[in-house]
């Protein structure tokens, strides 16, 4: 299930005495679900393994991928001292579990209830786990946060919860873009790709998920840029080492010469641009993280992802190559950004130095190109510098001007079909460009099937062909990565009105109703919470404060309990039978409540 049940809330509050406000429930309940709805989709929408079988045949892989599933392939507990153990290949990131004075210490927790429960069983088989004094979340990420609950059951109430004080902010954020990040993670992760297509998630086996999640929030948090804590007795230092997130937190215990660095560092080029889509990841703050590490000059380095390093001279050296590496990427794009060269240009020509071939900076999950244009993007933004970029053709009138020059699209199809030979960028523009306009040219299909299939043939990221390979899976129509219904359904539930009414602000059809101004005004008396929806010159503005309302003339009055305006939210129920059964009053009638209702789009659900 996404929603918390009554319980589970209530025994996390016990778990985690001076949480934030229940008030934040709803918020990490939404923010939870968009996190691991994405990935409770393989249980629902895997497509026929003898479909694709059919459609994409003995599509290869690249050796190097097939060799680096060799670093998490099975399951293990891995003793890396008497006092620390790693879990690698149970889920898509390790938990860690650390033997202190007064108890254990878990580190990260993974993506699920169901993957935490399986460690913790392996943990007990290894080591006298004993009781679970601490948890530490090293950033946001569902992989991270997901299976506290699970560590948790045997343990007394006075738990601590570490996390950087952005983490919560930085899980709200996923609510603006979750639609649109629920596909391209399907994608990114190959999470509806069967066996044998799917050969890792560079860095981990796979996203292994159940329908159950057991995030539990902070009660103590990182405000500083480190901080001298005793934990379960055991003296640490946490340190704020933004990287991947800027929220990212390591763990330094001295008297071990032990760093826990979270995903700061793992085997294969960092991710300094995630295709999932994320926001400007600042690079230049991940390498200055990476130096904080360096100058402590570990013994051992015990990352989130993929095995841990023990070796202090080891350790140094390639913790200097991989901030070089990034530092490289970082400086080379701006030298030539510096000279007005194309974004895409200076991707091609970035490179790292032979110094810098490793297997260490294999490009497994991030790549050199990506991170390059992401850079760009980062300090200069969409715009590339060219003029004919500034009021450009859209998508559909270039590949429609495309086609006219090629003739048509019959002698487009067969320029796209010479270039599968040593031309695939083009084979795959092209066919792409000719399905914009021909969405149903069986032709163009198979072109850009097999350009596809090449492509992922050759990669050695995982994400990368992850994503080609989904993408074809779509095309044909084997699969649909849009939210299924339940999972809405989950999320709704999930959420308290103020929570539910912001997202509203991103369903607002503009084109039917930018030209209204109204004030509607919602009473949840099982909540006593009054919500007011301003629409205003096309925005949307939100308010739960009653006070705050009293200057403005509210034309839409409407009481309900909280549950049943979330079954019309969800068409559920029709507000004239609640009408009629007396649980619905609008005083200005519901033919007004309906068109009010009318201005905002219902999400797209398989």
């Amino acid at each position: 299930m996404v929603e918390l049940s009554t319980e589970r809330k209530k025994r996390a509050f016990f778990f985690t005495q001076g949480t934030p406000p229940l008030s934040h429930w709803d918020k990490i309940g939404a923010a939870s679900f968009c996190i691991v709805a994405v990935l409770c989709l393989y249980f629902l929408l895997s497509p026929s393994p003898n479909h694709v079988n059919k459609l994409l045949g003995d599509v290869d892989a690249h050796d190097k991928l097939k060799e680096h599933s060799l670093e998490f392939s099975e399951p293990i507990i891995y003793k890396v001292t008497d006092n620390i153990y790693m879990a690698i290949g149970f889920a898509l990131a390790n938990s860690i579990l650390i033997k202190a004075p007064r108890g254990s210490i878990i580190i990260d927790t993974t993506e699920s209830i169901d993957s935490a429960e399986k460690i913790l069983e392996a943990f007990s088989k290894t080591v006298d786990v004993g009781e679970i004094k601490a948890i530490i979340y090293t950033h946001n990420h569902a992989d991270h946060v997901m299976g506290a609950e699970a560590f948790l059951r045997n343990s007394s109430k006075n738990v601590e919860i570490w996390a950087h004080e952005m983490l919560i902010d930085q899980m709200e954020r996923y609510l603006v873009t979750s639609d649109t990040i629920f596909r391209r993670a399907i994608r990114q992760f190959g999470i509806l790709l069967p066996k044998p297509y799917h050969i890792n998630s560079g860095i981990g086996p796979e996203v292994r998920i159940d329908a159950t999640f057991g995030y539990i929030p902070p009660n103590r948090l990182l405000k500083r840029d480190e901080s001298d804590e005793i934990i379960a007795g055991l003296r640490v230092k946490l340190v704020h080492i933004p990287g991947e997130t800027p929220d990212q937190i390591g763990v330094w215990v001295e008297e071990w010469k032990a760093f826990f660095c979270a995903d700061d560092f793992y085997r294969s080029f960092p991710n300094l641009y995630a295709i999932r889509g994320t926001p400007s990841r600042d690079v230049m703050k991940w390498a200055k993280s990476l130096d904080k590490i360096r100058a402590l000059r570990p013994k051992y380095l015990i990352p989130s992802h993929t095995k841990p390093i023990v070796g202090e001279e080891e350790i140094y050296n390639l913790l200097t190559k991989y901030r070089d590496a990034i530092q490289l990427v970082h400086d080379q794009t701006v030298r030539w950004m510096n000279k007005d060269m194309h974004p895409d240009d200076i991707a091609r020509r970035v490179k790292l130095t032979a110094s810098l071939k490793t297997d260490w900076l294999t490009e497994y999950y991030g790549s050199v190109f990506w991170s390059s244009k992401a850079v760009y993007a980062h300090y200069i933004g969409w715009f590339d510098g060219d003029i004919s970029n500034l009021d450009p053709l859209t998508r559909d009138e270039r590949s429609e001007r495309i086609i006219q020059l090629a003739g048509g699209a019959y002698y487009a199809n067969l320029a796209a079909r010479k270039a599968l030979v040593n031309d695939l960028r083009w084979a795959l523009e092209l066919s792409t460009h000719v399905l914009n306009v021909h969405p149903t040219d069986t032709e163009a299909k198979s072109i850009r099937l097999e350009a596809l299939k090449a492509f992922a043939a050759r990669q050695t990221s995982a994400n990368s062909r992850n994503y080609y390979l989904t993408t074809a899976l779509e095309q044909a129509g084997l699969i649909d990565t849009h939210i299924p219904k339940q999972r809405q359904i989950s999320a709704v539930n999930s959420m308290k009105p103020a929570t539910l009414f912001n997202l509203f602000r991103f369903k607002f059809n503009i084109e039917e109703c930018g030209h209204l101004t109204d004030i509607a005004e919602f009473y949840f008396p099982d909540y006593k919470e009054y919500i007011y929806v301003q629409i205003r010159n096309g925005v949307i503005l939100v308010e739960n404060s009653k006070e705050k309302q009293n200057h403005l003339t509210v034309n839409l009055t409407v009481k309900v309990t909280w549950e049943k305006f979330r079954e019309f939210v969800l068409e559920q129920s029709s507000p004239i039978v609640t009408w009629m059964k007396g649980d619905l009053t609008v005083d200005e009638g519901l033919f007004k409540l309906r068109n009010f209702m009318n201005c905002f789009e219902k999400s797209k659900t398989s």
